[in-house]
């Protein structure tokens, strides 16, 4: 992840996972969540709140670097 990129985490009944977000779009994702890639963020957040699921914004790690 850069400077400019954001996890956000996504939590459901089955799974967690998370996806990157630059400029407003999805850039990468968990391979559960891999179609979301491409996607805006606004809808992105829309389907995960439209399926019951949580979703948290994160950021980088204390020491700077990107979550594995």
């Amino acid at each position: 992840m850069t400077a400019d990129e954001r996890l956000v985490r996504v939590e459901s009944r089955y799974f967690v996972a998370g996806f990157v977000v630059r400029d407003g779009y999805v850039v990468k994702a968990a391979p559960i969540l891999r179609y979301m890639i491409g996607w805006a963020t606004s809808r992105a957040v829309g389907y995960v709140e439209g399926k019951g699921w949580t979703h948290d914004l994160l950021g980088r790690l204390p020491d700077g670097r990107a979550p594995n």
